[in-house]
């Protein structure tokens, strides 16, 4: 092989290593921004942040219910898709103004990512306390579905698997 045959090997292997790597990389830049998202909508909650919460969400977003999260959710149906921000818009109201804190902790998550699209499974932790009464906790998975607005990645339908059943209080742990 001769040495300008050689070099254009190396400069064609090292085109195609470099542009693997960058591929990697920013594959790793959108699922860390995905992720952020994720975190960015939770902590919203945890901060009684309505209008941050709000805009982590695509217009148009959706909420999937599978089972009844609360008691008094009467109206949830398994399978029943509801506006995201409206529905969030509501239970942000009455949570905030019932509570004396509400955490939610996101513990790990899986991100997938595929041409603009993302999906996020992840594992959450929340624990409230209402006025006078032991601070309660749950545990539960949700699924995020993400995408690719305008270069910035945004909400566009959660699900979970909570149950007003799964709740417990620390003093039954």
């Amino acid at each position: 092989m001769s040495i300008s045959s050689f070099r254009s090997h190396l400069f064609a292997s090292l085109t195609l290593i470099f542009g693997l790597v960058s591929g990697i990389e920013a594959q790793a830049d959108s699922a860390n921004a995905v992720r952020a998202v994720v975190k960015a909508m939770n902590q919203a909650i945890t901060n009684r942040d309505t209008p941050a919460l709000l805009a982590t969400f695509a217009q148009g977003a959706v909420k999937i219910d599978l089972y009844r999260a609360h008691i008094y959710d009467k109206a949830v149906a398994p399978g029943k898709v509801a506006d995201l921000a409206k529905r969030w818009q509501t239970v942000a109201a009455i949570l905030f103004a019932s509570t004396r804190f509400y955490e939610r902790k996101v513990e790990n998550m899986e991100v997938h990512l595929d041409d603009g699209m993302a999906m996020v499974w992840a594992s959450i932790q929340t624990q409230l306390r209402k006025a006078g009464s032991e601070i309660k906790s749950n545990r539960y998975s949700e699924v995020y579905l993400l995408r690719l607005i305008d270069k910035s990645w945004k909400i566009v339908a959660i699900t979970n698997n909570r149950r007003e059943s799964a709740r417990t209080t620390n003093e039954e742990k």
